[in-house]
């Protein structure tokens, strides 16, 4: 087996159909049917999930679905498929998004001749925003520091997975760019797959965006901690409080106008930051860069889908 597509899925009925029909229809050249697989790792899902997974077992001759009910996070469902996986190499993408028709070639093509990949995410097709897709770098922090990918769509050779001790389980979110950091400290630098493409899937509404954002920044300083004497910065503390007081300014403004929805994301990353830094005991004030590039692709802390783009979130 070369190749295993690992998806783990938590309740996601209503999305997984897409994604599996999406790798059901995959253009391959270099690749055989017997050559890949395609693992759904169910964590404790209470809908549909199973029965609709179940559906494309004729359509899909190597598809496998395992439990992982024992522990509810998605770190712990991608290690499980990761445990089960019979490839080479291993590439992750998530229930709720659909990958390119051919993401699993291009994943392999790029694992052929590298460790650790990340794939080029499109937000308009299932999001219908207009920033269109990566096309020249991966997810950066600020103060420039490794690079990261999403979990919905990075590659791994096996090896490497089982040698960094899989994603860390204590982690339940942000797990992917603690995991990044981790093989990328062990040595292996992260590509940039740019012919791997895969349709991201944005939350629904601005309050869902704003409990995301809030959920990622409580664990960012725990990350920060972890990567310090790996070459992380600290920004000043004169930095942090100029950028709280930049998004009270944004908030009040968006409020006079009656259009609070587009600070929402911010607002929700100011304030799971100012948790985290409390609940870990840690200030170490290093901001994750919350602008979108030239190519507009997102970055941890991305502004709200609901804003344009901004520069001076940090």
């Amino acid at each position: 087996m070369k190749i295993s597509v690992i998806i783990p899925c938590f309740n996601a009925g209503e999305t997984l159909a897409a994604q599996l029909t999406a790798l059901t229809n995959q253009v391959l050249f270099r690749l055989q049917p017997s050559d890949w697989e395609i693992i759904v790792s169910d964590n404790l899902s209470t809908d549909n999930s199973l029965d609709v997974a179940k559906r494309f077992f004729n359509q899909i001759p190597n598809l496998v679905i395992c439990s992982a009910s024992d522990r509810q996070g998605v770190a712990h469902a991608r290690n499980v498929g990761a445990r089960a996986a019979k490839g080479e190499f291993l590439a992750f993408c998530d229930a709720d998004d659909v990958v390119s028709e051919t993401w699993v070639e291009a994943m392999f093509n790029a694992l052929s001749h590298h460790r650790f990949v990340a794939s080029r995410f499109d937000h308009q097709k299932l999001s219908g925003l207009d920033d269109g897709v990566q096309t020249s770098h991966l997810q950066d922090i600020s103060p420039r520091f490794l690079q990261h990918a999403g979990g919905c769509g990075m590659g791994v050779h096996a090896s490497i997975h089982r040698a960094v001790g899989g994603f860390d389980e204590e982690i339940t979110w942000l797990e992917d760019m603690e995991y990044s950091f981790r093989v990328q400290v062990s040595g292996c630098s992260l590509f940039f797959a740019q012919q791997a493409v895969i349709h991201i899937r944005h939350r629904a509404t601005a309050a869902l965006g704003f409990k995301q954002a809030q959920r990622w920044a409580e664990l960012f300083p725990l990350i920060c901690e972890r990567y310090q004497a790996s070459g992380l910065k600290r920004y000043s503390f004169l930095r942090m409080v100029k950028a709280y007081f930049g998004t009270i300014q944004r908030v009040i403004q968006c409020c006079l106008k009656g259009e609070l929805k587009p600070c929402l994301w911010e607002l929700g990353w100011r304030w799971g930051y100012l948790i985290g830094c409390i609940r870990h005991r840690s200030m170490p004030f290093v901001e994750p860069q919350s602008s979108f590039s030239k190519s507009r692709s997102p970055f941890i802390a991305p502004p709200s889908p609901f804003t344009e783009s901004r520069s001076d979130l940090v």
